[in-house]
């Protein structure tokens, strides 16, 4: 239960773009706020909540930004073979691909693989059994 697999490259440049999006829009932010700051007294409240618009772009962070794109093209990956990690990968394959259903046990932390006539049955025999 607690071994977690590698995540595919489609997956980790996913998560990555995410992650790099969300950094670079709460530093302009940071710099937009800071900004306004100096300029004038804000109301305490505006700090609170986090806002749904998109921070204007600073003009002192673009070289930051485009070096952080250039970063991440440059990111490459190399093949990676582990027996452990492949049995992972296989076992995850056939978990999506099953049509049954994964138990855990009452009193332990294994899991079980029935199919769903079987599970309700057993289920409504334990439920009505007292």
């Amino acid at each position: 239960m607690k071994n977690i697999p590698l995540p595919s490259e489609k997956m980790y440049k996913t998560t990555l773009i995410e992650k790099v999006e969300l950094l670079i829009k709460r530093m302009r932010w940071k710099a937009h706020l800071y900004e306004s700051s100096q300029s004038h007294q804000s109301n305490p409240m505006h700090y609170i909540f986090k806002s749904r618009t998109c921070p204007p772009q600073h003009k002192d962070l673009i070289p930051f930004e485009e070096d952080l794109v250039k970063l991440m093209k440059s990111v490459t990956f190399k093949k990676f073979f582990n027996k452990f990690q492949e049995q992972l990968k296989t076992d995850i394959k056939s978990i999506k691909e099953s049509n049954n259903v994964f138990v855990f046990a009452d009193k332990t932390r294994n899991l079980y693989e029935m199919n769903k006539d079987a599970y309700d049955k057993l289920l409504i025999q334990n439920i009505t059994k007292t």
